[in-house]
């Protein structure tokens, strides 16, 4: 899987880097663009079933990567599903998701 380290922002996508140690000891970084996710992309979410979630959020995040970076995300989802999901949900905050905390 080709990592990469260094990539330009442009105007509709934005880059979101994972940078760790994995479980052999080997330092890894993937820097990968997505745009914001839209309504359509929410709402083929919520009519997933539980049991396609993965494949749905896995589908989500691979169309919403830059397409330059389409494959790389594709690699990931089959190499490191964890880290995929850790994509998704780090996307999501940045819009918006799960930040609201009840207030006082």
């Amino acid at each position: 899987m080709a990592e990469q380290t260094e990539v330009k922002k442009d105007a509709m996508y934005s880059p979101f880097t994972a940078d760790y140690e994995d479980f052999d000891g080997k330092e890894r970084k993937y820097t990968i663009r997505f745009r914001r996710p839209g309504r359509k992309e929410l709402t083929t979410i919520a009519k997933a079933s539980k049991a396609k979630q993965f494949d749905v959020m896995c589908n989500i995040i691979t169309q919403i990567a830059h397409p330059d970076d389409a494959a790389q995300m594709k690699d990931i989802i089959k190499n490191e599903p964890v880290l995929a999901m850790s994509f998704v949900d780090t996307v999501f905050k940045k819009c918006g998701s799960g930040v609201v905390e009840p207030g006082n």
